[in-house]
């Protein structure tokens, strides 16, 4: 993998969120209704529980609905790996640390062999952190933490203004697979949207 945009991904978010490609290279095929974000998975099986729904089919991808009620969540309930899902992206609201928590807790015990499987999972907690916190707080961060990392110290105000803006209109379908991408560390992905970027913004995150 370019370890330059690994480290990028890394200092992006605590969550380790990368950059997205659709809006210069490419367009995702998967439809999720308002409020829904498919993020990666695998299986076949469809749960819905209260107020989340996860659906799971043979395409690939795990559908993370926005709660329309929030129970705050014990901590100890969610997978490990998840626990600090909620912490991943600054100056977010008590509300919306409470959405993030609830929407993995319930898609994870629709189905519970998703914390067993890191993909899985991590495709949990991307879909979970795009449908409860705004699109245009997560592009923020991880431009900001793309500018602040030594390997974007060369980007100029122009080219941060072009990262902003295309992870704002991004298809959040895609920010929650390259946030479940870069957390699992997956470097296909990490370097696919390096180089999107690079495209549509000048910039050589790709090294």
């Amino acid at each position: 993998m370019k370890r330059t945009f690994g480290a990028l991904a890394l200092g992006a978010l605590l969550l380790t969120v990368g950059a997205c490609s659709s809006t210069s290279n490419s367009s995702s095929t998967t439809t999720a209704a308002p409020g829904t974000t498919a993020a990666s998975s695998s299986g076949s099986t469809t749960a819905k529980t209260n107020d989340t729904k996860a659906t799971t089919t043979g395409s690939g991808k795990t559908n993370v609905t926005k709660p329309t009620k929030v129970e705050k969540i014990d901590k100890s309930k969610l997978p490990t790996k998840a626990q600090t899902a909620d912490q991943g992206i600054s100056g977010l609201t008590t509300d919306q640390q409470d959405c993030i928590d609830y929407a993995i807790y319930t898609t994870v015990s629709a189905d519970p062999t998703l914390a067993d499987n890191e993909a899985q999972l991590a495709g949990v907690i991307g879909g979970s952190i795009v449908a409860c916190v705004p699109q245009e707080l997560i592009a923020t961060g991880i431009t900001q933490g793309i500018t602040s990392s030594s390997g974007g110290a060369n980007i100029t105000s122009e080219q941060a203004t072009c990262i902003q803006n295309t992870l704002t209109t991004a298809d959040p379908n895609d920010i929650a697979i390259l946030i479940g991408g870069t957390i699992i560390n997956e470097p296909s992905i990490i370097v696919g949207a390096a180089s999107a970027l690079d495209s549509a913004c000048g910039t050589k995150l790709a090294g």
